[in-house]
């Protein structure tokens, strides 16, 4: 059965309100698995797998004292709650350095990164990420203004379960420049 992308959205945007999350909240996440579900990366599936990771509390709260540049303990919490408001954070960071390498530990849905790094690609010039799937093969993906690529990758960069490497580039150096 084929459901349109307006249809997925207000079928997880009312789960989501049932749930719990707030207004706004559980629009950013019900954008979230839409997007993922139109550009046919399973965005209902991935909510299936993470949701028993809810215990219908809403907690996207974020101690920006724990997050320093290179490293958040997301605490196996999903990034439906704490995505959003993380890379508003990491999109400031990313502003004031111009280049920003982060290690997400303790991710439970790195899938829905696709959607985040796609939203804020409008206002940063390169986005990757890279984390293990369930079948512990580097996936990576790579996000700017025009274009996502998304695959198996073959670098040397060690990456444990359940982390996933990010970096944010205003102006493309991904080198990084510190200020």
């Amino acid at each position: 059965m084929n459901l349109s992308y307006y249809e997925v959205y207000i079928t997880s945007l009312r789960a989501f309100t049932g749930m719990g999350f707030p207004f706004g909240a559980d629009e950013d996440a019900a954008y979230m698995v839409s997007w993922l579900e139109l550009n046919k990366l399973d965005g209902i599936k991935s909510l299936a797998k993470t949701y028993k990771n809810f215990d219908n509390q809403y907690n996207a709260k974020i101690n920006l004292e724990e997050i320093n540049n290179t490293y958040c303990d997301l605490r196996n919490i999903s990034l439906l709650m704490k995505g959003p408001s993380l890379f508003d954070y990491l999109y400031e960071k990313t502003k004031k350095n111009h280049y920003l390498e982060v290690i997400l530990e303790n991710c439970i849905d790195p899938i829905f990164i696709i959607p985040l790094a796609e939203r804020l690609s409008k206002k940063l010039e390169s986005i990757n990420a890279s984390w293990l799937d369930d079948k512990k093969k580097k996936v990576g993906i790579s996000v700017s203004k025009n274009r996502i690529l998304i695959g198996d990758i073959k670098d040397s960069v060690k990456i444990l379960d359940g982390q996933v490497l990010m970096q944010f580039s205003i102006d493309g150096d991904s080198r990084g420049k510190s200020s």
